[in-house]
């Protein structure tokens, strides 16, 4: 699908230059190393936390691993950054005999808000009103200023009376979502979140909160399919993908959500794809007019039985961006970064949405994935065949998933649910695929789990004869 003209495109904003990736996992950086030297990078170094889990680059580049003690699960970017900004002096004068003029450019990881790495620039580092939309807490206007679908949310103190207050206020009858700022740093999917139904939910969260958080949104949680759809923003239009079911589990007893990464087998009605994706466009639009914004973002939300609501802002390239990049083979990265950076690129975006759609369309991702904590030194796994109402354990040969588990990339180990997508029909939600096949991992393993429950589809609901 993807011809030389996009490489055309990219190869003088890479070619001739030394460039070295900085990202905490060296086994993350392989496609990268590949495609700088497709579009005949000088040189390139990677200077890498540890080695990770997955294929690492075997040509290429020079290797340079720091070995960093294994990240908490909601400090890895930051023990990250500040591994970066104080290298060891072996890492330093590998870096200077590679680069010794200092000339060469740093592509780091998406979460990484450092400007320079050993006093070489960040190549297409994030503008600081860019990285100001990672906070949950203030980007709530922008749905109102774009004109986008919205409910009413309070930002408050993080002290349990306001938040107490501010549940009271905006319940609408499913308890509240309090989701705190970025004061102790950026806290992923699911850290520093909790679904508020009881009163010991909300003693439990202000517990959480104390000391970790300056300010909380509280807004009233909306059933239906949690979802994200992302955007690439260039200077003069929006380019929108499709939209991603986010695999988000509910725990019945738990005020936590159990986030399983995303999976597009799913597909809402088309009404309320292109409500999403006018959504984005808009969004963007915002973005590049209000910021001089360039380069990815994503938009979650939720899909209720009203329409699509979105929630969060994410202001940089998202795992939907990065599956349509690996189906399609477009170095989507490097553009992303070459648009943050400024670059005049020669490229029509409206053909470039329209190819990306065929892409993202054709080629699904359905699987689902989970990081535990305990440490595993070996990989297991079970073939799964779906009966229609659950999974149950068949030989290989006659399954249609496989369930794994197995060392993690970092510390604790991975659980992994693949769906084969010739066997599973596109269109409903795999949220009930994916909580048979945890029960299992759980029952075989003993993971401690427990009880988990999928999202309802209700906007499908509200549209059967699109859906059948």
């Amino acid at each position: 699908m993807f011809d030389d003209r996009y490489v055309d495109v990219l190869r003088p904003v890479f070619a001739g230059r030394r460039w070295i990736i900085a990202i905490d996992d060296l086994s993350a950086t392989t496609s990268l190393v590949d495609a700088l030297n497709a579009l005949d990078a000088a040189a390139v170094m990677v200077v890498a936390g540890r080695r990770g889990a997955g294929p690492v680059p075997t040509s290429g580049a020079e290797i340079c691993v720091v070995d960093l003690p294994p990240p908490t699960r909601l400090g890895g970017s930051r023990s990250w950054d500040a591994a970066l900004v104080d290298l060891p002096r072996r890492v330093r004068r590998a870096i200077d005999a590679f680069d010794p003029y200092g000339e060469a450019q740093v592509i780091t990881a998406l979460l990484t808000t450092l400007r320079t790495v050993a006093q070489r620039a960040v190549f297409g580092a994030r503008d600081p009103s860019w990285l100001r939309l990672e906070d949950r807490a203030v980007v709530d206007r922008i749905w109102r200023v774009a004109g986008v679908r919205d409910v009413r949310r309070l930002v408050v103190p993080g002290e349990p009376r306001a938040l107490r207050a501010a549940a009271a206020e905006v319940d609408l009858g499913d308890g509240t979502v309090w989701v705190s700022d970025h004061h102790d740093g950026w806290n992923g999917r699911d850290g520093y979140l909790r679904w508020v139904r009881t009163r010991v939910d909300a003693d439990d969260a202000a517990a959480l909160f104390d000391g970790r958080a300056s300010r909380v949104r509280v807004m009233p949680f909306l059933d239906g399919i949690p979802c994200s759809i992302d955007g690439l923003v260039f200077p003069d239009d929006v380019v929108v993908l499709r939209p991603a079911e986010m695999l988000v589990l509910r725990r019945p007893v738990d005020s936590r959500l159990c986030y399983a990464n995303s999976a597009t087998l799913w597909d809402p009605p088309e009404a309320d794809r292109e409500e999403m994706r006018r959504t984005a466009a808009d969004v963007g639009s915002y973005l590049r007019g209000a910021l001089d914004y360039r380069g990815a973002f994503t938009i979650d939300g939720v899909m209720t039985r009203d329409g699509f609501v979105p929630i969060e802002l994410n202001p940089r390239y998202g795992s939907m961006m990065g599956a349509v990049a690996r189906a399609s083979g477009a170095p989507l990265y490097l553009l992303t970064l070459a648009l943050m950076a400024g670059a005049d690129l020669d490229i029509d975006p409206r053909r470039l949405e329209r190819e990306l759609l065929e892409v993202a369309d054709r080629h699904r991702v359905a699987h689902a994935s989970l990081h535990l904590p305990r440490p595993r030194l070996h990989t297991e796994d079970v073939g799964l065949l779906w009966t229609g109402t659950e999974f149950a354990v068949v030989p290989g040969d006659e399954a249609d998933a496989l369930l794994t588990l197995g060392p993690g990339p970092r510390n604790g180990s991975s659980l992994r649910l693949v769906l084969d997508t010739d066997r599973h029909p596109v269109g409903p939600s795999i949220g009930p695929k994916v909580v048979s096949a945890f029960g299992i991992a759980d029952d075989l393993w003993d993971l401690g789990l427990g009880p988990l429950e999928a999202a309802p589809d209700l906007g499908r609901e509200r549209a059967p004869a699109e859906s059948s």
